[in-house]
């Protein structure tokens, strides 16, 4: 007798997860989807997977672009503030940094269609979200274009007041070291660009120099004492610059200066004593960035393992996780480097570990398909396949499940919860595309009920354009999710991470027992652990952001 290859089954599934459901939708692959009826919850799924002008698989940069323009457009009908919180949250918590500028930039260019009462809010808002002085020229260049995707210079730039009050407050947040190093030439706009459109009033006889020099007034003609004090950075930069070798004065100037690790290696060549003396002033990113060139220089493997592995240091750092697989990738290319490897394993799990998720038994699918392949972006050789192995390691590692890989097959993989996420990691990947390419995330559910495997929580990672490719059949993760209930389990919940918002879900909303959440962040967790908690998260967002 056929259990799952019948007609009159998989009619019932179709009427149980489809057609009694008002908001059912097709999404790229064909496959059974559903709309969102909270337009704040869609927006959230695109914008925590957005990277601005990158193709997705199915989408090309422009038209992905522009859903996210349109779907900012229609929250802020509804609720314009809301855009603002979401970039603020965007940019602290899912350690995004080009679309909380886009969001800043079309609640500023809108700012007279949807907040023609409170564009005070743009002015508070603009420091939250600016944390680098390099978005400032980011938005600026954002807000001068007629469009998206205009190419209009900083002549002639029309900068809405409020960005302009917001800029000048967020201006003052970054010191005379900050402020220098991002003055770069090439881009559209520069900081004299910037001082220039915003005209900041400084707040002291330092920053009326700092100022001054940045918009564009030759730095002779203040006085040596002036400069000495309002620019000490500055100045000892000069120093460095003018200097012919690598001695002692040459290292406590590079230090006072805090030259960046391209100025250092670029004066005095890759080397261990240039990257040595430059090493106590370089942010957590670089260094994690240039692992393999210090490395391959003969810098101390074990000093490099320790700043690694600091956990407050990786906590402070608000790196992506994929970040240290990244990087442990690039240092296996190179040679065997078990102490930067442990190192790296154990960041990891300082940047994921501080979530306490309720306990209950958990199945992790993880997404295998041909689309979960596309690289991040055209500067990367990252996939989403990998981002999504990290997260579901990550939900292995807090959660002790079983994982079960899926494309065209499926495969139950037994990882140990107790080995490290990297480790984990490492293991998944080497499965590659044994699974198939195609997208049949249902085989997860319905194995499990062959198998009478007994599951409180299901932890879908996928891009969510689920499909079955079996020719004239429509079965999905939802028809046996329900299924699932009837038969095993009616309390299993589904907890859905969206690694690459297209819009749609594989559940609707409206199921209690469902989470949708989206990202690429340890703090997708922190919102898996709020909804446990019977905390609404796109409520906590609007209430404390």
């Amino acid at each position: 007798m056929a259990k799952f290859n019948s007609k009159k089954r998989i009619m019932r599934q179709e009427k149980i997860a489809a057609g009694v459901h008002p908001r059912v939708t097709r999404n790229y692959e064909d496959g059974l989807a559903y709309e969102f009826s909270d337009e704040k919850l869609k927006l959230f799924t695109i914008v925590a997977t957005a990277l601005m002008g990158e193709d997705k698989f199915y989408r090309q940069a422009h038209d992905a672009d522009s859903d996210l323009i349109k779907q900012i457009h229609t929250v802020m009908h509804e609720d314009p503030k809301f855009i603002l919180q979401l970039a603020a949250f965007s940019r602290e918590k899912l350690y995004l940094r080009s679309v909380p500028l886009v969001l800043l930039g079309e609640a500023a260019r809108n700012a007279a269609l949807y907040m023609e009462n409170d564009r005070n809010i743009i002015v508070d808002y603009t420091p939250r979200i600016i944390k680098r002085p390099d978005e400032i020229l980011e938005v600026l260049a954002y807000v001068s274009a007629g469009s998206y995707f205009g190419d209009r210079g900083p002549r002639g730039v029309m900068l809405p007041n409020a960005l302009r009050k917001g800029l000048e407050k967020a201006v003052h947040n970054f010191d005379e070291y900050q402020m220098v190093k991002y003055d770069r030439k090439g881009g559209a706009f520069t900081m004299t660009d910037a001082i220039r459109l915003i005209h900041p009033k400084p707040k002291d006889d330092d920053e009326s120099v700092l100022f001054s020099y940045l918009a564009g007034k030759d730095i002779e003609e203040f006085a040596q004492d002036e400069i000495a004090r309002a620019m000490p950075k500055f100045c000892a930069r000069q120093r460095f610059l003018g200097k012919e070798k690598l001695d002692k004065e040459a290292v406590q100037l590079m230090q006072e200066a805090h030259a960046t690790w391209e100025v250092a290696v670029s004066k005095f060549g890759n080397r261990r004593e240039v990257w040595e003396a430059i090493l106590p002033t370089m942010g957590y990113m670089a260094v994690l960035r240039n692992l393999r060139n210090m490395l391959e220089a003969g810098v101390d493997e074990e000093m490099l393992a320790s700043m690694i592995s600091d956990p407050e240091r990786v906590r402070a750092s608000k790196q992506l996780p994929f970040r240290f697989f990244s990087a442990a990738r690039e240092l296996s290319e190179i040679g065997v480097y078990v102490r930067m490897q442990e190192a790296l394993a154990e960041a990891l799990e300082a940047a994921a570990l501080n979530v306490q998720l309720s306990d209950k038994k958990t199945c992790v699918a993880i997404d295998f398909s041909a689309s979960m392949n596309k690289e991040l972006s055209g500067r990367s050789t990252l996939s989403l396949k990998e981002v999504g192995i990290v997260m579901g390691s990550i939900a292995v590692k807090l959660t002790g499940g079983l994982v079960c890989i899926f494309g065209s097959t499926y495969n139950w993989v037994p990882l140990r919860p107790s080995d490290s996420i990297l480790t984990n990691v490492e293991r998944l990947k080497t499965l590659g595309d044994s699974v198939g390419h195609a997208t049949n995330a249902y085989l997860t559910l319905e194995s499990a009920l062959q198998r009478k495997l007994y599951f409180d929580r299901f932890i879908l990672v996928s891009d969510m354009q689920c499909y079955d490719s079996r020719y004239g059949i429509s079965e999905s993760i939802y028809g046996q999710l329900l299924e699932y209930r009837n038969r095993i389990n009616p309390e299993l919940v589904l907890i859905s991470i969206d690694v690459d918002g297209y819009g749609t879900a594989q559940v609707p909303e409206d199921d209690p027992r469902s989470l949708i959440v989206a990202g690429w962040s340890e703090n997708v967790f922190r919102l898996i652990e709020a909804w446990e908690n019977s905390r609404d998260y796109m409520q906590e967002i609007q209430d404390t952001w």
